[in-house]
C-alpha cells in the first residue's frame, strides 16, 4: 500500500476517533455538560476536514476535490502545479478547522463577545486572503511563460464578489459585537402572581406558587457561560457553576449581589438590578408578594 493511501487512513481513522474518545472520556470522568457537547459536535465536523487538509498539505494530493480545478478540461489543467495547489488548500482547510473548533469552545473563554469577534474576523479575513492569494492566475503555472487560456469575467467576478462579501461580513460582526458589548440592561418586575426576568437572551416568567425558595447571595461563584450574552456591563443567558449546574443568569457585572431564585420545575435563576440598594429592596418586595400567595 502506498505511503499517501496509508497516510490518509490514518488521518481520517483519528479524526473520526478522536471525538469518540473524548466523548468516553467525558462521561467516565463526569466532565461532560452542554458546553463540551459543543465542542464535541463541533470536533466531530471539522475534524475530518482538517485530517483531509493535513493529508492535502502533507502529499500534495486530492486535487479532485478542489473547486474550479476539479471542473477544467485536462488540456487546462496541464497548465497548472495541481501538487503545489492542493498543499496551499490543505493548509487553508487545516487554519479554518482550527477557526471553527476554536468557536465550539467559545464557551470557555472568559470575554466571550470579544473573542468571538476575533474568531469570526479571523475566519472571514482567512477565506478572502486565500481567495485573494488562489486567485492569481499565474501563482499555480508550471511554466510562466505559457498562458493558459483565461477565466471567464463571470469567474473574477464570483471571486471578487466572494472576497468582498467576506470582507464585509468580517467588518460587520466586528461593528456588531462592539456595539452589543456595551449594550444591555436587566429588567426584573414583579406583580401580584409573577416574577418576570427580561435581558438580553433570557426572558422569564415564574408564578409565586411555582417558586420553593429566594434567597439574597453575596460574591457567587458565576461559573461559566454555556450560551448567551456577555457585555461590558450585562452578563446572561444559560450558565454553568458547581453549585446550581445549568442556571439562568441575568446580571449587571459590577453588582456582586445577586437574588437567587429556586423554581419547582426547570433552572435555577440568579439576577439582580442595577445597584445593589436596588437588588436588596427587589428581594424585600419579592419575598414579602411570595409570602402573601
Amino acid at each position: 500500500m502506498e505511503n499517501s493511501k496509508k497516510l490518509a487512513i490514518v488521518l481520517v481513522s483519528s479524526s473520526l476517533l478522536a471525538p469518540l474518545v473524548l466523548l468516553f472520556f467525558s462521561l467516565e470522568t463526569g466532565f461532560f455538560d452542554s458546553k463540551f457537547g459543543v465542542v464535541l459536535l463541533m470536533t466531530f465536523i471539522m475534524l475530518p476536514l482538517a485530517a483531509a487538509g493535513v493529508y492535502m498539505w502533507i502529499t500534495g494530493k486530492g486535487q479532485w476535490a478542489i473547486s474550479g480545478y476539479n471542473t477544467m478540461g485536462k488540456n487546462q489543467q496541464a497548465y497548472y502545479d495541481g501538487e503545489k495547489l492542493a498543499k496551499d488548500v490543505g493548509k487553508f482547510l487545516v487554519i479554518i478547522s482550527l477557526i471553527c473548533i476554536m468557536l465550539g469552545a467559545i464557551a470557555y473563554f472568559p470575554n466571550t463577545m470579544l473573542v468571538f469577534a476575533v474568531l469570526m474576523g479571523a475566519l472571514f479575513a482567512a477565506i478572502a486572503a486565500f481567495l485573494v492569494y488562489a486567485g492569481n492566475g499565474k501563482r499555480y503555472l508550471k511554466d510562466q511563460m505559457r498562458t493558459p487560456p483565461p477565466p471567464s469575467k463571470e469567474d473574477r467576478k464570483v471571486m471578487w464578489a466572494i472576497a468582498g462579501v467576506s470582507l464585509s461580513s468580517a467588518v460587520v460582526v466586528f461593528v456588531l459585537v462592539f456595539l452589543l458589548m456595551g449594550s444591555g440592561s436587566v429588567n426584573a418586575s414583579a406583580n401580584d402572581e409573577k416574577l418576570y426576568i427580561d435581558a438580553p437572551m433570557v426572558n422569564r416568567s415564574l408564578n409565586y406558587e411555582d417558586i420553593v425558595s429566594v434567597e439574597l447571595c453575596e460574591d457567587m461563584d458565576l461559573g461559566s457561560r454555556v450560551g448567551g450574552f456577555g457585555g461590558s456591563k450585562v452578563l446572561s443567558g444559560n450558565f454553568n457553576n458547581k453549585e446550581f449546574g445549568d442556571y439562568t443568569l441575568a446580571c449587571y457585572k459590577d453588582i456582586r449581589t445577586y437574588i437567587v431564585v429556586e423554581p419547582v420545575k426547570g433552572k435555577m435563576l440568579v439576577f439582580n438590578r442595577n445597584s445593589v440598594e436596588e437588588t436588596v429592596d427587589f428581594y424585600n418586595e419579592l419575598v414579602e408578594k411570595i409570602d402573601r400567595t
